[in-house]
């Protein structure tokens, strides 16, 4: 399992798609998931270090 930060960023958007097509659980870290287009099986999840907050 990766966590990837930044990845809907040029290079974040590449590492997700090399690891994913070898299979690789990925979870992708995203200011915006509703945009986010990412292969199929990847996790997303919203965040924006800009706006701190405690998981719940």
């Amino acid at each position: 399992m990766y966590v990837i930060i930044g990845a809907t960023g040029t290079v974040g958007r590449e590492v997700i798609a090399q690891l994913r097509a070898t299979g690789t659980a990925v979870t992708a870290v995203t200011r915006d998931a509703g945009r986010a287009q990412m292969p199929p099986g990847t996790v997303v999840l919203q965040a924006d270090p800009a706006i701190p907050r405690i998981p719940a």
